[in-house]
């Protein structure tokens, strides 16, 4: 996404609070390679167990290619 095509406005993360952000607007973070260990520990952490997490199988049912990480998973591994 780059700030020409993206809805809403780019945001930093820092100084935000619930009320500050807007439908639209977006973050950028770094990458990050996730693997199996980090969705394994997100999911002992918040007890989300779903099929497409803990599974290739599971996955696969649900149309996925392999596993799918928990949507905040990556962003819990780069704070």
């Amino acid at each position: 996404m780059t700030t020409e095509t993206a809805p809403g406005r780019q945001l930093t993360a820092q100084g935000l609070s619930y009320g500050d952000v807007a439908v639209g607007d977006w973050y950028e973070s770094d990458a990050v390679a996730v693997t199996e260990q980090m969705i394994d520990a997100f999911a002992e952490l918040t007890g989300d167990r779903f099929e497409i997490h803990m599974s290739v199988a599971g996955a696969k049912h649900h149309g996925f290619q392999a596993r799918v990480a928990h949507g905040l998973c990556c962003r819990w591994w780069t704070d």
